[in-house]
């Protein structure tokens, strides 16, 4: 056997969730696209609570600012569930 700087060593290579944590966190969206989150959460080895978060993450990113830019009306509706004092206001671009 080999000893020192040239000795043989088991080599292992990190899956695409544990690349990097933002590699992960893309691997895991690209799955909740296609199965549910405690699937994923269970093929990655981590529990729903991490995956949910991911998700919650990304689509707070894309959605929290909309573009007004190219808005020219807003028109708001309103629903009423049940009873008179639960009342729904929906707007919509």
């Amino acid at each position: 056997m080999i000893a020192g700087p040239f000795a043989k060593s088991k080599l292992t290579l990190p899956t695409p969730a544990e690349a990097t944590p933002r590699a992960g966190e893309k691997y895991a969206l690209q799955l909740t696209r296609r199965m549910t989150i405690k699937d994923v959460a269970d093929l990655l080895g981590v529990t729903w609570d991490v995956i949910k978060v991911i998700k919650k993450t990304d689509l707070q990113r894309r959605f929290a600012n909309p573009s007004m830019k190219d808005v020219q009306r807003i028109a708001i509706d309103e629903i009423c569930i049940g009873n008179k004092s639960a009342m729904l206001n929906l707007p919509a671009a």
